[in-house]
């Protein structure tokens, strides 16, 4: 992987029937609490070490007139491709499956002005989330930190978040591999990361290009929020939150206003509660290390509006170690 990289751990999905889906995890990863000097996060993670997985977990979205959620869609309506070959749809969920969760949330100096409405929108997230749904907080400024492990007390959360104070850079590189890496320890199926910045990256000791591989090789789906007042259309920043999501299957939010972030965490949780959960065995048993791309298609129930659906663009098919 590179001396420079900050690798993530993975973990093994095992036992999957058409019933019932059962997913075993392994943590390789020895937990990294409090504040790291840089040296000492390059040296916090073991190397990677990948595993075969064979069934191919999707989350899906489904959208109708005014980007609203679609739910309720039956199973035949969803057809997956995997590099341009249709793949037989093996499991099937959808409704409000529990989710581990990761708050990624940037308290640098920048953040001075806006950080009381950024942890109102996380609080607000928080109690409109799936009470079934586990949580772990990570904050950022000059290195990321662990402020609270895997819990499903939003409360506590909340309360961790409230103590939280602006100042320093910006590390959000290193905050995004550590919640990548965290995500090793959640006991869900469903996975997903809500990152809230204003402000570009000038502190990490890792590069977007290693995040963009880290991303590529996790299932895990990123909410990406770009705080107002800071990003222009053409801003590298915006670019960068708003690829981080795409690579995932996620979904990038700027507001106009500081104002408006807590009806956007209001409405990622809403997104993430009304996901479809799609799985299938890929027919390309290669086993060789390659990137496959994903296609989802949906046929729309008769009579009803033109829909969208969206999903990660692909995955990287692993080896071992």
């Amino acid at each position: 992987m590179g001396k420079n990289r900050f690798c993530c751990a993975y973990r093994k999905a095992l036992a999957v029937t058409m019933l019932c889906i059962f997913l075993t995890e392994l943590s390789y990863l020895a937990q990294a609490q409090g504040q790291l000097s840089p040296a000492e996060r390059r040296d916090a993670f073991p190397s990677l070490l990948k595993v075969d997985v064979d069934l191919i977990l999707l989350n899906a979205t489904v959208r109708g007139r005014h980007h609203r959620v679609i739910t309720s869609l039956e199973p035949e309506r969803f057809r997956i491709y995997e590099d341009e070959v249709e793949q037989k749809l093996a499991y099937f969920g959808h409704g409000e499956v529990p989710a581990s969760i990761g708050i990624v949330l940037d308290v640098s100096g920048s953040m001075t002005g806006n950080i009381a409405f950024a942890k109102k929108a996380v609080t607000t997230f928080l109690t409109t989330s799936n009470r079934q749904d586990e949580y772990f907080l990570i904050t950022f400024s000059e290195s990321p930190r662990l402020e609270k492990d895997f819990t499903s007390n939003s409360g506590a959360v909340a309360t961790e978040l409230s103590l939280k104070v602006a100042g320093g850079r910006t590390s959000l590189y290193d905050a995004t591999y550590l919640a990548l890496t965290k995500m090793a320890d959640g006991r869900r199926q469903r996975k997903a990361l809500i990152v809230v910045t204003d402000g570009s990256d000038n502190s990490s000791q890792y590069t977007f290009d290693e995040l963009r591989e880290a991303i590529k090789e996790s299932d895990v789906e990123i909410f990406t929020i770009g705080i107002p007042e800071f990003f222009s259309l053409d801003d590298d920043a915006m670019l960068v939150l708003r690829e981080m999501a795409q690579l995932s299957g996620g979904t990038a939010y700027f507001p106009r206003i500081a104002d408006q972030l807590e009806d956007v965490t209001a409405k990622i949780a809403e997104e993430i509660k009304s996901q479809y959960l799609l799985g299938y065995y890929p027919s390309n048993r290669n086993s060789k290390k390659s990137w496959r791309k994903i296609k989802l298609k949906l046929t729309p129930p008769p009579g009803s509006p033109r829909l969208s659906v969206s999903t990660k663009p692909g995955y990287y098919a692993r080896v071992g170690p």
